[in-house]
């Protein structure tokens, strides 16, 4: 790394705006992710508004080999052609021999589990060491990648102008769904995305039992790298079943129950026509399953369907659908490669 690079990492970075403190080394209710994954195992702190973590999560998540002197105080951090050595306490350190100032200090913090680890300034040393981070003010939270990581790769997903493919990395992406809120989950799962168009939301459908007669439904929004769940309901129906007759599409497709759960506000969309894509935890088979045998009872069309502002439709005969395909991130979703074009088209009639 050039120092002109490193430079800008210092003193451009610097701080995380948007936390505050008083005390020397405070915990932060800050929801923390790494790789796409919650760590709720991490106490975050701060000092002088500077994020800090604790130092073994650079070896852990970064692949980077740490090792720590106990007689001089040194910590030595190296990731591939870069070694980075710095005393606990000093700001002051070495980046491949020559001087380099962080933004603060190492310490050792004692956290509320009573484990005593040295913490390091986040952004400062992982984007050092060819980590990236990125963190949200307004919803509290922060994304800390190693770029070579799946879940970071899904966020780059969103770049694709391959529906599937973006779709896949929406879905990829790690999710704040709120207290007390289980979305999905359980029997069976529709995703709902707006037809045709790379849309910054999704909507998750879970049935989450097989013979009880209760659905809930989640409206998803991408902000920053991150699925932030804006609306959630859950219905209860009744033995009679439940008749399509709700105000909104979503609702209609929920069906009339009681409502048992219900948090924030479903947006107004701008979309009347949707496409659902559905998975079952009880017949969808895995990527090691045996194909063919599962297609032999198993129609693709039962798996993708059109929702519009009226009803349920199937999709033509004549669209091309591929048989569903596995994420490549490595999660359970499973989606279809439908022509799209060519289904809005023909769906003009039902508008």
């Amino acid at each position: 790394m050039n120092r002109k690079k490193l430079s800008r990492i210092i003193l451009g970075i610097g701080m995380l705006a948007g936390i505050q403190t008083t005390a020397w080394a405070k915990p932060v209710e800050t929801t923390f992710f790494l790789n796409g994954e919650e760590r709720d195992d991490v106490e975050v702190v701060v000092k002088n508004d500077v994020t800090y973590v604790p130092l073994r999560l650079v070896g852990e998540e970064l692949d980077a080999q740490v090792e720590y002197d106990a007689m001089s105080k040194k910590v030595t951090i190296v990731k591939d052609k870069e070694k980075l050595e710095v005393l606990i306490g000093s700001k002051q350190g070495a980046l491949n021999g020559e001087e380099v100032e962080l933004i603060g200090p190492m310490f050792m913090h004692t956290n509320k589990w009573g484990e005593s680890l040295t913490y390091i300034p986040l952004r400062n040393i992982f984007e050092i060491l060819g980590g990236i981070v990125d963190y949200n003010e307004d919803d509290r939270f922060i994304n800390a990648y190693n770029p070579n990581h799946t879940a970071y790769k899904a966020l780059e997903g969103l770049k694709s102008d391959d529906l599937t493919a973006y779709r896949f990395a929406q879905l990829a992406l790690p999710r704040v769904n709120g207290e007390d809120v289980y979305p999905g989950g359980g029997y069976g799962e529709s995703y709902i995305f707006p037809l045709n168009t790379k849309s910054n939301y999704f909507l998750l459908i879970g049935d989450p039992s097989f013979d009880m007669p209760i659905e809930n439904i989640a409206y998803y929004e991408i902000e920053n790298g991150v699925a932030y769940c804006k609306w959630f309901k859950e219905v209860r129906g009744d033995e009679e079943g439940r008749p399509h007759t709700q105000e909104t599409v979503f609702d209609r497709y929920l069906g009339e129950g009681n409502v048992t759960q219900e948090v924030g506000t479903l947006p107004e969309l701008e979309e009347s026509l949707f496409i659902v894509f559905h998975t079952s935890s009880m017949r969808d088979p895995s990527p090691e399953d045996d194909m063919s045998v599962y297609y032999e009872y198993v129609d693709i069309r039962e798996k993708v369907g059109l929702l519009g502002v009226e009803d349920m439709y199937g999709v033509p005969e004549n669209i091309a659908l591929q048989y569903p395909i596995f994420s490549p991130y490595g999660d359970r979703h499973i989606l279809s490669k439908v022509d799209e074009v060519s289904l809005a088209a023909m769906l003009e009639e039902y508008k």
